[in-house]
């Protein structure tokens, strides 16, 4: 099976929750309104590392449906604070029925976070 990066970016995160796939912010906190719906096994890579400092902190969420019908849940999550040794890294996600990826900053200065979502 190919590896592919169908979703990357270096968006600057604020206080408006953003949606890494879609490249826009959400209407609604907390809310996904356009989930991806291409299956797969998904890797999410967030680079924390090059621009976070002491103060920061940023909530990065995977949302997935549990079925079709069903709403966009929090499937995992992650809220580093201040300087990283190490990068955000969701591995080996299968995701099916719709999902998104987003990022919030809760405290800090809003910063430039590059990731790229790869695909199986």
């Amino acid at each position: 099976m190919a590896i592919t990066t169908p979703y990357s970016g270096s968006p600057t995160i604020t206080t408006a929750e953003r949606s890494f796939p879609n490249a826009a912010n959400l209407t609604v906190p907390g809310t996904p309104t356009t989930p991806i719906t291409a299956a797969g096994i998904y890797a999410v890579f967030i680079d924390v590392m090059t621009n976070m400092v002491a103060g920061d902190q940023f909530e990065f969420k995977v949302y997935e449906k549990i079925n079709g019908g069903g709403s966009l849940l929090i499937y995992r999550t992650t809220t580093p604070s201040g300087l990283q040794t190490q990068q955000v890294i969701f591995p080996a996600l299968i995701l099916t029925e719709g999902w998104d990826v987003t990022a919030v900053k809760i405290s800090g200065s809003d910063r430039v976070i590059p990731f790229s979502i790869r695909r199986i």
